[in-house]
């Protein structure tokens, strides 16, 4: 039989190996919360630049500069636009073009019991706002020496499409 100094030496190890197991387990739970911490905060890096990245790419495609492809297209529209209204004809008998000159010289043409000006002023108006307008379009429609002006949105470009009466 063991002696019981003997037997309380053994007791004792056995207490002091199970407590050293006890502290080894409660440190490594403190290393994997560290790790784990470690890799939220490289997540939350990784994607606060992903959204600060999308948040500029998003502010350089915004500033949208007209390519020639799109500036010649615009060109395209109001030059169409204009032939079109040009060889409109009216219910009067007469072409728009003999009204828009009409009203450029002033002359007392009337159709629809409105004079040249204010004729061609509402069937541009109407066109305009059926069409550009109401596809989002902006636009502005001038014709010179005449009180006929048209304008929706912000239209940045020009585009003398043709200059009526000069």
């Amino acid at each position: 039989m063991a002696s019981p100094k003997k037997q309380q030496t053994t007791t004792n190890k056995n207490q002091a190996a199970l407590s050293s197991s006890t502290r080894t387990t409660t440190l490594f739970p403190s290393k994997k919360r560290r790790a784990q911490m470690e890799i939220i905060g490289l997540l939350i890096i990784v994607v606060l630049v992903v959204i600060i990245f999308f948040f500029l790419l998003s502010f350089t495609l915004g500033k949208h500069q007209p390519t020639p492809k799109s500036k010649i297209q615009h060109d395209e529209y109001a030059t169409r636009f204009v032939e079109a209204i040009y060889t409109l004809d009216t219910p009067c008998g007469a072409r728009m073009d003999n009204y828009i000159k009409d009203c450029i010289l002033h002359k007392p043409t009337m159709c629809q019991g409105k004079n040249a000006c204010a004729y061609v002023n509402d069937v541009t108006r109407t066109i305009l706002t059926k069409t550009l307008a109401s596809w989002g379009e902006p636009y502005l429609f001038n014709i010179s020496k005449t009180p006929i002006h048209h304008a929706y949105g912000n239209c940045t470009g020009t585009s003398e499409a043709w200059r009526v009466g000069e």
